[in-house]
């Protein structure tokens, strides 16, 4: 029979919850005759930085094309150009020796009047496309102000610039080409010597502007028109060149 002390500290063990002991099986536990939790499922730790998953958004069939309808616009946009310049060193030529009334071999005079006028309209026509695909052109950032009003753009403004005062040289021009009876034979000479002006400034436009402007194909071309066009000013300004007012004057006397 166990003495006195040994029962009363055994009974303030029990009362004061003493640490844990080891049960018979080897088992842990929290105080006498309870048993130690048991652990949870070990869980992983969250991730310091958030991970997006990607969302496909839709987009419209519209704003999918865009950079491709861009692209063609663009293209477009500097072949027209180029053709039209073409066209219109063609027009400034003619126009010379339309003054001049001499044949062309395998034209007569009458067909030099009708081919420089076919030609000036094809040119505007090229113009028209041109600027038309630069309107439309997103990347281009032209508008209808841009087009009237020089040196206003966003991009290249001076280089621009004079393709817009080209463009109002050359309505003039066809205007009063248009109007001829009606304005009188001195107002149409008179703006058509501004086609002398004209073209040389385009083809500024084109170096400048141009986004194949400095590129070696285009300069030939620009070189190859420098050259014919001042070829037919300095036949222009010679001794030998006879207008066709003072040539038929000349035969009707």
């Amino acid at each position: 029979m166990p003495s006195a002390p040994r029962r009363w500290f055994a009974g303030w063990r029990r009362l004061s919850g003493s640490p844990a002991t080891v049960s018979r099986r080897g088992s842990s536990t929290g105080s006498i005759g309870s048993p130690s939790p048991r652990p949870g499922p070990r869980q992983r730790p969250s991730p310091s930085v958030p991970v997006s998953v990607p969302v496909s958004v839709p987009v419209s069939p519209e704003r999918r094309g865009r950079p491709h309808v861009d692209e063609a616009l663009w293209a477009f946009g500097r072949v027209s150009g180029i053709v039209a310049l073409v066209l219109f060193t063609l027009t400034v030529m003619l126009g010379i020796v339309t003054r001049s009334g001499r044949p062309l071999p395998g034209l007569p005079r009458f067909s030099i009047v009708l081919v420089h006028r076919n030609i000036t309209l094809i040119g505007c026509v090229f113009l028209v496309l041109h600027i038309g695909s630069l309107l439309l052109d997103s990347y281009a950032h032209l508008n209808v102000v841009d087009v009237l009003v020089p040196f206003l753009g966003s991009f290249k403004p001076f280089w621009q610039g004079l393709g817009t005062v080209a463009v109002d040289l050359l309505v003039a021009i066809v205007a009063t080409s248009l109007l001829r009876r009606r304005v009188g034979v001195r107002v149409f000479r008179f703006v058509h010597w501004f086609a002398y002006a004209m073209w040389p400034i385009a083809l500024a436009h084109s170096i400048g502007n141009g986004t194949d402007g400095l590129s070696g194909w285009f300069l030939l071309v620009a070189g190859v028109s420098v050259v014919l066009v001042g070829a037919c000013l300095l036949w222009r300004l010679s001794a030998r060149f006879i207008e066709s007012t003072r040539l038929r004057q000349g035969r009707l006397t």
